[in-house]
C-alpha cells in the first residue's frame, strides 16, 4: 500500500546525510582521498559548521538553511530553535565527523538521524503532548564493523509536527513492527500480525524553514 501510515519514522537518512557521506566516501584508486582535508577543515574551529556544509559537503542549500534555522542558530534562545536545552549541538556534529573519519580507516561511513521517542500515536487524532527534552539523549553513536562505520545521530523528538504529506520519496530503510500499532509512512506489506514498511522520506527540495520561506 503506497504512502500508507500516519507518523514519520524514528530513523532517516535524508539528502543532507547523503551529501555528507558522499564526500566522506569519495574514492580515487581505492583511497578515501577527501577525508584528510575534510578532517582538517572540521578541526579548525574558525570554520563555521554551516559554511562547511556548503563548501565541503555540498549539502543542498535548502537543507543548509533549514538546519541553520532550526539546528544551528546564531541565537539559541530564538523561539524557532529546536532542543534549546541541548544547544549548542554544532560541536557534537563536528566532533562526531572527526571521530568517524579517525575510526573508519579504510571503511565507508554511513550516517542516519534517529529522533527517538516519536510518539507512537496518530497525530490526526491525538494532540501533541508536552515532553521534557532533558529526558532524552542528544548524542552521536559510532558503531564499527568489518564492513563500515555507522554514524547514528540520536536526538529528542522533533519539537513541532512534521508535515507527513512531504514524505513521498522511498528510502533504503525498512521497519518491521506489529500491524496493530500506528505505522510510519511508506510502502506497507502485511505478514500475518506484522507490517513490513519501506520508509518514505521528504524530497530534497521539501526542506524549507519559515525563515527561508519568508
Amino acid at each position: 500500500m503506497a504512502n500508507a501510515g500516519s507518523i514519520t519514522a524514528n530513523i532517516s537518512k535524508g539528502p543532507g546525510h547523503i551529501a555528507i557521506d558522499a564526500q566522506l566516501n569519495y574514492q580515487e584508486d581505492g583511497r578515501y582521498v577527501r577525508r584528510p582535508a575534510i578532517r582538517e577543515a572540521l578541526a579548525n574551529t574558525q570554520n563555521q559548521y554551516v559554511d562547511l556544509l556548503r563548501s565541503i559537503f555540498n549539502v543542498p542549500e535548502d537543507i543548509v538553511r533549514y538546519t541553520a534555522y532550526y539546528w544551528y542558530p546564531r541565537d539559541v534562545t530564538a523561539p524557532h530553535v529546536w532542543w534549546k536545552d541541548k544547544q549548542p549541538v554544532e560541536p557534537i556534529f563536528r566532533q562526531s565527523l572527526i571521530e568517524a573519519i579517525d575510526l573508519a580507516g579504510d571503511l565507508p561511513i554511513d550516517s542516519y538521524w534517529m529522533p527517538i521517542g516519536q510518539r507512537n500515536v496518530d497525530r490526526d487524532y491525538v494532540p501533541p503532548g508536552i515532553y521534557r527534552p532533558d529526558e532524552y539523549p542528544f548524542e552521536v553513536i559510532l558503531a564499527k564493523s568489518d564492513f563500515q562505520l555507522t554514524r547514528l545521530i540520536v536526538t529528542p523528538p522533533v519539537p513541532r509536527p512534521r508535515d507527513s504529506e512531504r514524505f513521498t520519496e522511498p528510502s533504503d530503510i525498512w521497519v518491521v513492527k506489529q500491524s496493530r500499532e500506528v505505522l510510519p509512512i511508506g510502502d506497507r506489506r502485511i505478514e500475518g500480525d506484522l507490517a513490513v514498511i519501506r520508509l518514505y522520506e521528504p524530497r530534497g527540495n521539501d526542506y524549507r524553514s519559515r525563515e527561508a520561506a519568508g
